[in-house]
């Protein structure tokens, strides 16, 4: 029997002197993926210590059983209590757990991305300051696929790690055979060992009339069997693959009843659901069957194996995988008369008793930490790569957003996953998407409430990113795009519009009443083109419909297209204009049409047919318009040859001084023509005049088709005769340009009036 000198249990801790500490008694609680603790009293054997130095040490608590077999247990102090002083000597009561227990001591969120779930564990337990080899290690033999997306969302470490070790069967039990107690995550039985002390355990029955080996007896053992459920099956949605079904069913127990079905748990694929349905179903099995017993042996730990021998039951003498052990040890009679147990014990002992399941079943933890639930919304911003100009989003319209939480400090993209977002319309080849940009802020929901699952809700204005409808225009409905497109929609009683305008070449539409009355100080909502729009006596009417643009206006219909304009209609063209009719054209008015045309204009083809308010013209008015345009066309090519001549002149006098002569002759000549091209010009005005007068008269004095027909046939004859003539081979510059001046005329078109040279 030990002595108060020779302690059967011992207790250290690294800043204080070895012998500080007589233990008086503890008890203990062990368990697979449980943080163990030991709960000791303790008396002071050189008086009082320094409780702050003891916090900061490294702490053991020691079992020796047999002078050559000894256990202990490491860590640190999770807490350190001053008890009563009893006959002058100070107690304590300490509590040791292991080094991972801090990861209980930190909460926090953050994200993970593109990791797999054991890449996840060790980040965070060497996050945690855990060394990897040192104070933890992993055996893992199951294929982990990397998650895009998985969120730590208001947790403890503790209870992160936790809940995804319980979801992918792994878990963890600890190892105190070195210098420091090491933590082993595992996700196969492969990886449990024997006890390293002896794993063997001598079966005794409790009246004790066989003694067996002290720290190897098991004094009893029961079995507790339960009913399971028949099946199990896994179903959920991944809209990534939208068309696939991710399900999977597998047989628990053949006898048994009842079915488990579970939808959720945010499956991505179908073999992750047969994953996930047989890890289930290893949870139930291997619980399946629960063997309850007692034993002296102190090195019985989870995540251990140990044999069972001498058990009058055959079958019970198998090897075991200890699953939780609870551990009681005293010596207070001893050490501390005054401080003797309840129940009267005076002798030192050690006893646990332990929960096991055969070594041969692979053990899964239960799922039995809770996940996070997020019932509201969370805002965040969206992310970018870019600078923001254009919004960046993937092949499926998702976005990337930063975290109100996340402090990793990861940017450009880099703090999320790709999220969906919500719209109000979609469908197979169809739908709406108003683009956000780098730095809007959203607002997040999470499917089921899972960290793991968020979407986009919608955007959220704030100072920064203003709403474009305030109190200043409450009125409106707008809708205005980065790039300064707009659509607004005034409700205002009696001033109701719709607009629609764009920065490129300031194309603009109105629909309804005349300007609009609002303003945007703060987010030059008010462009130039915009204020010229509200300060333009020419478009605040009384409404309608306006087009305007600086740019080109294309209007393309097709099959039958009737323009009908009533009132006042103006239709200017400043620069060119040009009409391709394949068909026939018609134009209705209700009361006047003005057609402006300034410079030069041609109509084509040679045959034009003009319709006004009065259609009262009859057919010979339209064969005179048919040979004065006719004439025109002649006057056209007379002026294309005289510009022949005066190129060819010209040509010449550059390279011959010598023609002098026959230049002046030729300017004799061409004096000649003038007079004669003259004479055509003075026929053409009276042409012209009588045209006129027969257009005011409506057709009373019309010249005789037979006479102007005559005339033209001797006016292009004559003009004919001359040209053909007199040609010659040189001009000066200055002959030509005078030459030209009096041969070339001038067309001028007022409205409503031809004039033809």
């Amino acid at each position: 029997m030990p002595t108060p000198s020779q302690p059967q249990f011992t207790f250290q801790v690294s800043t204080l002197p070895a012998d500080a500490f007589h233990v008086v008694r503890f008890t203990g609680q062990e368990g697979l993926s449980t943080l163990y603790s030991f709960e000791v009293t303790l008396q002071a054997a050189r008086g009082p210590v320094d409780m702050a130095r003891a916090l900061e040490g490294d702490a053991s608590l020691a079992v020796r059983v047999a002078p050559e077999r000894q256990t202990a247990w490491k860590g640190v102090l999770r807490e350190f209590h001053m008890l009563d002083r009893v006959e002058g000597r100070p107690f304590y009561r300490a509590v040791l757990v292991p080094r991972a227990h801090v990861l209980g001591m930190t909460r926090q969120s953050r994200i993970f991305l593109d990791k797999t779930t054991p890449q996840i564990l060790r980040e965070c337990l060497q996050s945690a300051g855990l060394a990897q080899g040192h104070d933890f290690d992993m055996v893992t033999t199951l294929p982990y696929n990397k998650r895009e997306y998985v969120c730590q969302y208001e947790e403890t470490d503790l209870a992160f790690v936790s809940r995804w070790m319980e979801r992918n069967g792994l878990y963890y039990s600890f190892d105190h055979t070195g210098d420091r107690e090491k933590l082993v995550v595992t996700d196969t039985r492969n990886a449990h060992k024997p006890l390293p002390d002896g794993h063997e355990l001598d079966y005794r029955e409790p009246s004790g009339l066989a003694p067996g080996q002290p720290g190897r007896t098991c004094r009893r053992l029961r079995l507790e069997r339960r009913r399971l459920s028949r099946d199990i099956a896994l179903r959920d949605y991944n809209y990534r693959t939208p068309a696939v079904a991710i399900e999977h069913q597998t047989v628990i127990a053949e006898a048994g009843q009842g079915a488990l079905r579970l939808q959720g748990g945010n499956i991505r694929s179908a073999k992750e659901a047969t994953y996930l349905a047989h890890l289930q179903a290893q949870i139930h099995q291997c619980r399946e069957a629960l063997f309850f017993g007692e034993t002296d042996a102190p090195g019985l730990s989870p995540g251990w194996t140990f044999s069972l021998r001498d058990h009058p039951q055959q079958d019970l003498n198998q090897d075991y995988l200890a699953l939780e052990v609870l551990h009681e040890g005293s010596q207070e009679a001893q050490l501390a008369p005054g401080a003797a147990r309840e129940d009267g014990g005076d002798r030192p002992f050690y006893r646990n008793a332990f929960t096991a399941i055969p070594a041969a079943t692979q053990y899964r933890s239960e799922q039995r930490t809770p996940r996070p639930w997020i019932a509201g919304m969370l805002h965040a911003f969206i992310d970018a790569e870019g600078s923001g100009e254009t919004p960046e989003i993937d092949d499926q319209g998702r976005y990337k957003v930063i975290l109100p939480f996340d402090r990793s400090g990861r940017s450009g993209g880099r703090a999320s996953a790709w999220l969906r977002m919500i719209q109000p319309y979609a469908g197979s080849g169809h739908g709406l998407h108003l683009p956000l940009h780098k730095g809007t802020e959203v607002a997040l929901l999470f499917e089921e409430g899972d960290p793991d699952r968020p979407v986009i809700a919608g955007a959220v204005p704030n100072p920064l990113t203003r709403s474009p409808v305030t109190s200043a225009n409450q009125t409106q409905a707008c809708l205005t795009s980065a790039g300064g497109n707009k659509f607004h929609m005034e409700d205002r009683q009696g001033s109701q519009y719709v607009h629609f305008s764009s920065p490129v070449a300031g194309t603009r539409m109105q629909l309804g009443a005349g300007g609009p009355d609002f303003t945007q100080d703060d987010q030059n909502e008010l462009d130039t083109l915009w204020q010229n729009y509200q300060t333009s006596s020419s478009y605040l009417g009384a409404g309608g419909v306006t087009f305007t643009t600086q740019g080109v206006f294309s209007v393309k219909a097709q099959t039958t297209n009737v323009l009908t304009l009533g009132e006042n209609t103006q239709l200017t063209v400043g620069g060119y204009s040009c009409s391709f009719i394949g068909g026939s054209f018609t134009l209705n008015a209700g009361v006047s049409v003005a057609l402006n045309l300034a410079a030069h204009t041609e109509f084509a083809p040679f045959w034009y047919e003009m319709r006004g308010s009065k259609r009262q013209a009859q057919e010979k008015q339209d064969k005179v318009v048919a040979s004065l345009v006719t004439m025109c066309g002649d006057k056209t090519n007379v002026g294309e040859v005289v510009n022949d001549v005066v190129t060819e002149k010209t040509e010449a006098y550059a390279t011959q001084d010598a023609l002098l002569d026959a230049k002046r002759e030729f300017v004799t000549e061409v004096q000649q023509v003038r007079a004669r091209v003259n004479t055509v010009a003075s026929s053409e005005e009276r042409l012209r005049n009588e045209f006129r007068s027969c257009i005011d008269r409506r057709v009373a004095n019309l010249v005789s088709e037979e006479k102007l027909a005559a005339e033209l046939k001797l006016m292009a004859t004559t003009l004919e005769q001359t040209l053909l003539s007199k040609r010659v081979t040189a001009v000066s510059v200055s002959t030509t340009t005078e030459s030209e001046d009096k041969v070339v005329g001038v067309s001028t078109m007022a409205a409503g009036t031809v004039d033809v040279v």
